[in-house]
C-alpha cells in the first residue's frame, strides 16, 4: 500500500513538474516576444528624438548666423555713416 502511494505521489509530482515547465516555457516565449517589441519601439523612439535634436541644432545655427549677419550689417552701416 505504501509503495503504490509513493509511486502515485511520484507520478503526480512528475506531472506537476511537466505542467510547471510548460508554463515556464510559455512565459519565457512571452518575455522574448515582449523584449523584441520593446527593442523595436525603443529604436524608433531613439531615432525620433535624434531627428528632433538635429532639427533643434539646425534652427539654433540659423538663428546664430542671422544674429551675426545683423551685427555685421549694422556695424558696416554705422561705419559708413561715420565716414
Amino acid at each position: 500500500v505504501k509503495v503504490t502511494e509513493i509511486m502515485r505521489n511520484n507520478i503526480r509530482l512528475g506531472l506537476e513538474r511537466g505542467t510547471n515547465l510548460d508554463d515556464l516555457e510559455m512565459r519565457a516565449d512571452d518575455l522574448h516576444v515582449n523584449s523584441n517589441q520593446m527593442a523595436y519601439h525603443s529604436h524608433q523612439v531613439r531615432q525620433k528624438f535624434w531627428w528632433q535634436n538635429v532639427k533643434m541644432w539646425i534652427i539654433i545655427a540659423i538663428i546664430v548666423i542671422i544674429v551675426i549677419a545683423l551685427i555685421v550689417v549694422l556695424s558696416v552701416l554705422a561705419a559708413k555713416n561715420k565716414i
